[in-house]
């Protein structure tokens, strides 16, 4: 112990010259005493060097895992809105095959009579197991959703917000609601489903980069999210960008913009692909 405290005295009890320069001088450490050991000496550029490369190697594999996740996290909200309207569209048909059946009565009054109370009783049954099927599974998912990512994206914890449970529930609740033929959009909608996408896809990546279990690039991920719900719906990746940096327009980090394109890029040409493939039409 008393050799340790020994050569620290020795550390700290050196000469120090004073030399002019150009402007003002300095005091220069004199270098006569250079008693250091093995471990205080700087490390070999080799392992400087091994480690610049390790460093580098985790970038790009940091880098690639979030590419990757953006990519899957566009594609999957393309597919599931692709599958909502393709669901949408057959229940729209059902309602007006329903209607042309139920107006051939041979009557006029008749057939105006039972094509109105068809198209009622049709809308009127979808609406109410909608709303059934929402309030019995998950309360959460009732409404838009865009208040409460709002709400989520600047820190405050809503409670199953962002479960499995809440995303079924969305999904059965939005098909029965657009199905039934009332002036609804599925933007907002989309928006929310997009983000619980989003967060159950960062448990996921959670198991192969630790960084995805941070908070922050939680609440990064979302944002994204945010941009691809709009992108699935309206084929809009820079108006899914602009719409998330509305959602967050308390802070919004500029790594974040290309992480929002990238996703909703992805997003919105599969969307678009799938929907001229499938329904022949454009965008």
């Amino acid at each position: 112990m008393n050799s340790i405290l020994k050569k620290e005295l020795s550390r700290l009890d050196r000469s120090y010259s004073y030399e002019n320069t150009v402007q003002v001088g300095r005091y220069r450490l004199d270098s006569g005493d250079d008693d250091f050991d093995d471990n205080d000496k700087a490390a070999p550029p080799q392992t400087n060097r091994i480690a610049e490369e390790n460093y580098s190697l985790s970038a790009i594999r940091g880098m690639f895992i979030d590419w990757l996740y953006l990519a899957v996290l566009g594609i999957g909200v393309a597919l599931t809105s692709m599958l909502i309207d393709g669901m949408i569209e057959y229940m729209q048909t059902f309602q007006m095959l329903l209607m042309s059946l139920s107006g051939q009565t041979g009557n006029v009054v008749g057939d105006y009579v039972c094509t109105y109370l068809s198209w009622l009783g049709y809308t009127t049954i979808l609406v109410i197991c909608s709303a059934t099927f929402v309030h019995y599974i998950a309360p959460q998912a009732i409404g838009s959703g865009v208040p409460e990512m709002k709400t989520i994206l600047r820190g405050v914890i809503l409670k199953d917000y962002l479960t499995m449970r809440t995303l079924i529930a969305k999904l059965v609740g939005l098909t029965f609601s657009l199905g039934s033929g009332i002036p609804i959009g599925k933007m907002g909608p989309f928006v929310h489903i997009a983000s619980i996408c989003g967060n159950l896809l960062s448990h996921v990546a959670a198991n192969f980069d630790g960084a995805f279990a941070n908070e922050c690039r939680k609440s990064e991920m979302l944002a994204a999210a945010c941009a691809v719900g709009v992108a699935c719906t309206f084929s809009a990746p820079v108006g899914g960008v602009l719409l998330s940096i509305e959602l967050t327009t308390m802070y919004f980090s500029v790594r974040n913009y290309w992480r929002g394109f990238l996703a909703s890029a992805c997003g919105a040409t599969v969307f678009r692909l799938l929907r001229v493939y499938v329904f022949e039409a454009e965008g």
